[in-house]
Order: structure tokens, then sequence, then C-alpha cells
């Protein structure tokens, strides 16, 4: 991410929504379970935006 502005934070959740979406059918197909495939990407997220020193919901993630 390059940007913070707010037109870009909507494309990203945008984006999210369509990569959830993807992500379910996957699992559907495949039988993995989402919650572990998606907590993997979460984890490595939270991750990465604690060490940028992104802010979510006035805490640091």
């Amino acid at each position: 991410m390059t940007s913070t502005s707010h037109a870009v934070l909507v494309q990203l959740r945008k984006e999210r929504r369509v990569y959830e979406d993807v992500m379910r059918a996957r699992c559907l197909t495949s039988g993995e379970d989402y919650d572990t495939v998606t907590r993997l990407v979460e984890d490595f997220l939270k991750g990465s935006c604690w060490r940028l020193g992104v802010v979510s919901g006035g805490k640091r993630s």
C-alpha cells in the first residue's frame, strides 16, 4: 500500500471482499477450512501493519 487516502482504503476494502469470496469458493471445492486458510493471511497482515505503525480502532494492530 502506497497511500492511506480514503479512496485507496475504500478500494482496498472492495478488493478484500472479492478476495474473501474467492477464498470461500476455493475452500468449498477443495475441502479446506476457510478460517484456517484466512488465518494465515490475517496473521501476516497484522504483523505487517504493526511493523508499519498502522492504527486499527485507535490501537496498534
